[in-house]
């Protein structure tokens, strides 16, 4: 993985960064050398399993209600599915359905 650092965090809400010309002719300068690279793909072992931890246990119980969630805990839903496009279009039914409440 090829990086170039353009800002430095000073706080929660302030960073020192270059300017954002320069920035890009860092970003711009990098590309190339990191383009060269091998990269082996990123990929994950099925079944993939989501675990999301809510906030409030109303919130689970509304997640909850996603064929194939299953509780895990007060606050704890989880879902499994041996194909990741599944258990991305639960985690966007989980958070949909918990934010009904």
């Amino acid at each position: 993985m090829a990086t170039v650092i353009v800002k430095e965090a000073v706080s929660r809400h302030a960073a020192k960064s270059v300017a954002p010309a320069v920035a890009c002719r860092m970003i711009r300068e990098e590309v190339p050398r990191a383009l060269k690279r091998k990269h082996a793909p990123f990929t994950l072992r099925a079944p993939v399993t989501l675990e999301v931890d809510f906030a409030m246990t109303i919130h689970a119980d509304m997640a909850e209600l996603c064929p194939g969630a299953t509780r895990t805990a007060g606050r704890t839903v989880a879902f499994s599915h041996q194909d990741y496009g599944e258990v991305f279009r639960a985690w966007r039914t989980l958070l949909n359905l918990s934010a009904v409440v």
